[in-house]
């Protein structure tokens, strides 16, 4: 497998996680609205 596809991998993946953080962050925060309004 070249390094660059490897690279190029790790970047895809770091970029699913960050969507995968935020996106969960903002269902808590919703629900933590939801429950105090």
């Amino acid at each position: 497998m070249p390094l660059a596809y490897f690279q190029c991998l790790v970047v895809v993946c770091r970029k699913w996680c960050y969507i995968a953080i935020s996106d969960r962050d903002k269902k808590t925060s919703i629900t933590k609205e939801v429950e105090n309004g």
